[in-house]
Formats: structure tokens, C-alpha cells, sequence
């Protein structure tokens, strides 16, 4: 074997997929990563989950705050009236991928019947296919072009409280939150996934954090601009 092989090989993959993951995680100027007017974005990914999103929905009515719900394919085909009652509430949909799959170890041919299924699933659900969210935030050079392809517009985050580990109580997520929550942010949340039962502990630091943004004045809007409708 030719010496030089593995260093092409090497080159190859970091074209393919971590310079496009770098890429999107800090340089891309198209995606959106704050929000405008000093408002705030709260975003879930990972859902919809039946033993949590149903409560996350009413612990955000009880507060009249928006939300933005980045699913998966996979989950909201299993939870179709947790996606209709996203709708009903006026929350905001979009995906986070079919399965849940890295892009750094991704083929492109996998990558695109992974944007193939979200597609169906939108169009089986009723919901536009217009926002995007990679897991991770990774993404290879198929990612990028279905982005393009699609029309979809990548929505990343600037604030994250590491809600999914095991060490993450309630207080320490609520904390995280009002200690880095600022005018513009947007926050990532996980209403499913994690170490388990963590999603639980997210629905219990929002119950201590969103009255205390509240009373900062602080104003949620979804990842499209607008409050609930």
C-alpha cells in the first residue's frame, strides 16, 4: 500500500464532512443563530416525545410563551397528535433530520433518503419543510447541498445548558439558563433524548427559569420572528 494513500483518504473525508461541519457551525452567515430585536428563541430538538412533549406544550401555554420544535422524522410519524397539537397551539415546526444520524459518518446516498423521509413526513403531517437543524450541528457536503436543494433554511443556536446529561438536575439547567440567556439568544433545549429520564429535568428547570425571564422582561418569539397566532 502506497504510503501517501491514507493521507488522500484523510484529505478526502475532511472535505467531505468536518470542514463543512465547521463551516456551518461558525461561518455560515446565512443561518440563524440570534434573534432579532433582542428577543429570545426557545428551540427543542429531539422530540416529539409522549412522555414529555404533551407536558412541555402545557408548561408553555401556562406562560403564553412560543416555541420552535425541531423533530424528527422517526418520532413524529410515531406521535402525529403531538405534532397536531403543536400546530393547534401555534408553535413552530421544523426537522432535525429522519433518524438522528451523525454527518460525519454519513454517506451522501444515506444523507439524501434521510432529507427524502423528512420531506414525506412533512407532507404526510401537514407541516412545511422549510426549517433545518442538524444533529449535533454536523453536516458533510450532501447535507449542504440538500439544504440548497430544498430550500431549507439552517437554524442553529447560540445558548445550550447540556439539559441531556446525567449529571444535569433540574437547578443546574436553571441556572445555566438565567446565567447565560441573553437579548438575542437562541436557546437549545431537548424535549427527548439524553441520559435517561433528562428530558424530565428539563421540564422541571423550565418551570423555575421561564417566569424568572419573564419577569426580566425578556420577550419569545419563534425561529420565523413571530409570537404565538
Amino acid at each position: 500500500m502506497k504510503k501517501w494513500i491514507p493521507f488522500v483518504a484523510a484529505g478526502l473525508y475532511a472535505l467531505y464532512a468536518p470542514l463543512p461541519t465547521w463551516y456551518t457551525k461558525h461561518a455560515d452567515k446565512r443561518a440563524l443563530r440570534q434573534a432579532d430585536g433582542g428577543k429570545v428563541m426557545l428551540t427543542f430538538d429531539d422530540g416529539p416525545d409522549p412522555r414529555y412533549t404533551g407536558r412541555l406544550l402545557e408548561l408553555l401555554a401556562r406562560y403564553d410563551v412560543p416555541a420552535s420544535f425541531f423533530v424528527t422524522a422517526e418520532h413524529a410519524l410515531a406521535c402525529p397528535e403531538l405534532i397536531a397539537e403543536m400546530k393547534r397551539r401555534g408553535h413552530l415546526i421544523g426537522f432535525h433530520s429522519a433518524s438522528h444520524q451523525n454527518a460525519l459518518l454519513t454517506a451522501p446516498w444515506t444523507v439524501q433518503k434521510d432529507f427524502e423521509k423528512m420531506k414525506l413526513a412533512a407532507d404526510y403531517l401537514g407541516v412545511p419543510f422549510r426549517w433545518y437543524r442538524p444533529p449535533w450541528g454536523h453536516a458533510n457536503l450532501m447535507t449542504r447541498y440538500e439544504i440548497e436543494h430544498c430550500g431549507l433554511r439552517l437554524v442553529m443556536w447560540d445558548v445550550m445548558c447540556e439539559d441531556w446529561q446525567r449529571s444535569a438536575t433540574p437547578e443546574v439547567i436553571a441556572q445555566k439558563l438565567l446565567e447565560r440567556v441573553h437579548r438575542g439568544a437562541v436557546i437549545c433545549l431537548h424535549d427527548s433524548g439524553g441520559a435517561q429520564g433528562a428530558p424530565e429535568h428539563t421540564l422541571g428547570a423550565l418551570e423555575m427559569a421561564l417566569p424568572k425571564l419573564l419577569a426580566r422582561g425578556y420577550e419569545f418569539v419563534k425561529v420565523d420572528g413571530t409570537m404565538l397566532s
